[in-house]
């Protein structure tokens, strides 16, 4: 049996120790109910944990693999860059709008040679007006840059 509370012992109250034993199984009863939802509160906390965990590992891998490949664009960007003989600080736009303006260029040379167009300023054309020989034309062609 539980000692009577202080007020009790001063004769303010009454001391019923049903009454004590009622209250202290409430008591109990509520605080066993408080650590159960607690421990499920607990239980929940660590699953968002453990998924925000995973959520992070996820966009740290992301990142690192966007890291890596914008590593590798730089450097073919570079790579480029020195095999078309400009400097790295040049635009690359410049770089690729000269690359398809002569890649046009081509096209056109070689569209008017197997075609044996009759365009004034076609390369057959050009090539019977200046005498040239299939044999230099074909040399010409693989002058170009490619």
């Amino acid at each position: 049996m539980r000692e009577p509370c202080a007020e009790c012992r001063a004769g303010n109250v009454a001391y019923d120790d049903r009454m004590t034993e009622a209250a202290w199984y409430w008591y109990r009863k509520g605080a066993d109910e408080a650590r159960a939802s607690l421990a499920l509160r607990v239980d929940q906390l660590e699953k968002d944990l453990a998924e925000a965990d995973r959520r992070v590992g996820a966009a740290e891998r992301e990142r690192a693999s966007t890291h890596d490949q914008m590593t590798q664009v730089g450097r073919a960007r570079a790579t480029m860059k020195d095999q078309w003989g400009v400097s790295q600080t040049a635009s690359f736009d410049q770089v690729w709008a000269e690359a398809l303006q002569l890649k046009k260029q081509v096209r056109h040379l070689l569209e008017d040679l197997v075609t044996e167009s009759t365009d004034p300023d076609g390369l057959v054309n050009y090539t019977v007006q200046n005498s040239l020989t299939t044999t230099n034309l074909i040399a010409a062609l693989k002058r170009l840059p490619m």
